[in-house]
């Protein structure tokens, strides 16, 4: 998927296969210096599948940071990440969150949302918008970012 791409430009995996198809989350980490201080990030690549989404939540609620990502190639993965910002907000009020346009997964397809429409979702949610390319490979300034934000 999208998001996974991005974090496999990022992060080492930690964990099996098997875990995203049991438990729907797959595990990565990243040392990362974060203004002269080394800093673990744990990511966690949470599946989007209904039988998986009662679940999010409650890795929501611990986490310091979010990213949702999504295709600006693809209109449902968009109203796909919206519904996930509500989701979060209801449960993860004061993470820190980041909305992340794919601009790469589908190299050539026209763009079905534009950086206007995802940054007037991002500013309504207060969150910050960037949009980034696992064919960029410049997933780690997005993280970065948000880790300074943290």
């Amino acid at each position: 998927t999208d998001k996974t791409e991005l974090i496999l430009c990022f992060a080492e995996p930690t964990s099996s296969e098997a875990n995203v198809g049991s438990i729907g989350i797959e595990f990565y980490q990243k040392m990362i210096e974060v203004e002269g201080e080394s800093v673990k990030l744990l990511v966690w690549d949470v599946a989007h599948q209904v039988r998986f989404r009662s679940l999010n939540c409650s890795y929501c609620r611990g986490a310091h940071g979010i990213v949702v990502v999504f295709d600006v190639a693809d209109q449902s993965s968009f109203e796909l990440a919206k519904e996930t910002l509500s989701t979060i907000n209801r449960n993860a009020r004061s993470t820190t969150k980041v909305l992340i346009g794919n601009t790469g997964s589908n190299k050539g397809a026209e763009r079905a949302v534009d950086s206007d429409t995802a940054q007037k979702v991002a500013s309504a949610n207060g969150i910050t918008y960037l949009e980034t390319s696992v064919h960029d490979n410049d997933i780690t300034d997005t993280i970065l970012t948000m880790a300074r934000d943290i």
